[in-house]
């Protein structure tokens, strides 16, 4: 679901750079990113969501959401009457991930 190599990645480029707090800030930018980006996902047409559905890959490349960013890919490739059923999909998965990522920030705001 979240790649802990690139978790791991971004939290040794904080600690290079001497900012170990920022890392914690950016995954708290990005968790509230995935619930915005669930809530307009849920009110707009199918257009808009394809603008969301790129916005949000990018995101996911940096964070290494895999599963949120596997979704959206297979709904941009699936035919335009299952949308319905892929935005469910992306939707659950933005909602698995979004609790995996509060359990990490949790855990990482500990450490600090």
């Amino acid at each position: 679901m979240i790649d802990e190599a690139r978790i791991n990645e971004l939290i040794g480029l904080c600690i290079q750079t001497g900012q170990p707090e920022t890392f914690g800030y950016m995954l708290q930018q990005f968790i509230d990113s995935l619930q915005a980006a669930q809530n307009d996902l849920r009110i707009n047409s199918h257009l808009k969501n394809q603008e969301i559905f790129h916005a949000l890959k990018g995101r996911c490349g940096t964070f290494g959401a895999t599963a949120i960013a596997q979704a959206i890919i297979e709904a941009e490739h699936a035919p335009p009457e299952n949308h319905h059923i892929h935005l469910n999909q992306i939707l659950l998965v933005i909602s698995q991930s979004i609790d995996v990522l509060q359990q990490l920030l949790a855990v990482h705001s500990q450490k600090s």
